[in-house]
Order: C-alpha cells, then sequence, then structure tokens
C-alpha cells in the first residue's frame, strides 16, 4: 500500500468510527478527525504531526499551549484539514469547515497530497500539541504548633518570673510581660523551642533583675 493509500484508509476508517463528526463539520469537529487520523497513522509507525499556522491563516487554536515557537514561526494553531506524514502534506477533509457552527453540508473524509511547490515555510510539523505550562502547587502550609497548655506556662513560666521578682524585692509589674513576650517571639518567629526561649528569657530577666544566674 502506497502512502496515499494509508493516509485515505486512515482518514475513511476515522470517519467510519465517528461519522457524526464530518456530518456536524465544526472546525472541532474537523481537527477531532485529524487528531484520530494521525493516532491511527502513528500506530502504524508513520511519522504523522499536526501542521503548524500562524497568524492570518485559516486554522484552528487549542484551549492551551498556542501560541508557540516552532523554529523561527510562532505558529498560533494547527491546520483543522491538513497534516504532515513522512515530511508529505495531506489535506484529510473535504468541504472542510474552518468556523465554529456546523457549515449546513458535510464533509468528507479524502487523502489528498499538496504538492511539495505549494509547501510553505511558515507551516511546520507539530507532535504532540503542545501543552500549558503547568501551574504550580504552592507547597502546604506547616501544621500549627500544638498548644502546650495553660499549665506550662505557670509552672514554667509565671512561677518562676514571680518567684524571681520576689527574690530581687520587687513586685510584677507592666514591664514583666516583655518576658513573655520575648519567650513566644522566639518560639513562634524564630523557631527556638519552647523551653530553650524559657530559659534564656529567665536568664535575661534575672539579669536585670540582678540577680546570679540561675
Amino acid at each position: 500500500m502506497t502512502l496515499p493509500q494509508q493516509v485515505l484508509a486512515a482518514s475513511r476508517q476515522a470517519d467510519r468510527e465517528t461519522p457524526a463528526r464530518l456530518q456536524t463539520n465544526r472546525v472541532s469537529d474537523c481537527v477531532a478527525h485529524v487528531t484520530r487520523v494521525i493516532t491511527l497513522l502513528r500506530e502504524q509507525g508513520l511519522p504523522a504531526s499536526f501542521m503548524g499556522k500562524t497568524s492570518g491563516e485559516a486554522q484552528y487554536t487549542p484551549p492551551q499551549g498556542f501560541p508557540v515557537t516552532i523554529g523561527p514561526h510562532r505558529c498560533t494553531g494547527v491546520s483543522h484539514d491538513a497534516i504532515w506524514v513522512a515530511e508529505r502534506q495531506f489535506d484529510l477533509i473535504g468541504q472542510a469547515n474552518d468556523g465554529p457552527e456546523p457549515l449546513g453540508i458535510p464533509a468528507l473524509p479524502v487523502a489528498n497530497e499538496i504538492p511539495a511547490a505549494h509547501h510553505r515555510p511558515n507551516n511546520p510539523p507539530i507532535y504532540p500539541l503542545p501543552q500549558a505550562a503547568p501551574v504550580p502547587v504552592p507547597p502546604p502550609a506547616p501544621a500549627p504548633k500544638p498548644y502546650p497548655g495553660d499549665v506550662f506556662f505557670v509552672e514554667q513560666l509565671g512561677g518562676p518570673l514571680a518567684a524571681d521578682y520576689a527574690q530581687a524585692g520587687q513586685t510584677l509589674n507592666a514591664g514583666a510581660i516583655t518576658w513573655v513576650a520575648r519567650t513566644l517571639w522566639r518560639h513562634i518567629a524564630e523557631g527556638m523551642s519552647l523551653d530553650a526561649s524559657v530559659a534564656q528569657s529567665r536568664k535575661e530577666w534575672r539579669a536585670a533583675l540582678g540577680l546570679p544566674p540561675q
């Protein structure tokens, strides 16, 4: 079987599989036919590809991945009725519609080779169709740190703070909240463990109260 015969057989098979496509005859139907023919030919080992189209030419623009640059050409879509096969071009659909609404007459499955003299460099082969760049998935938010419980703060922070103020002959005052704030800040914002932060704060407030290190 010659290459034109193989292409024609694939075009007819695609039409037999889904005859409603070319009967309806919208640009999306034609592209679906072209896509199926390319798949059938590639299953036979033939290097079939979509035909790129540049701005101003009749074409179908896929919903993602276009425009795409192929060599020096910026392709805005693909042909709705022609393909590349082994460096040769074939028109697959007679009376193909390049509009979104049904044409009113059915299209026909064909395989008419386009003479090489009519090939245009701005219609390069494209396969597979490019896809849109994947949207980066943000990393999951870190799990919130569990609350250690009121007893921890009373026993590990409030109790020693009150005791050290009493040892220094002072009563707790508004400024004492500084040591609570520093303890929590180092743990939440700087990543220090809660125990280490409490120990650091106590070292600082005992020094500020004029008490020896614990």
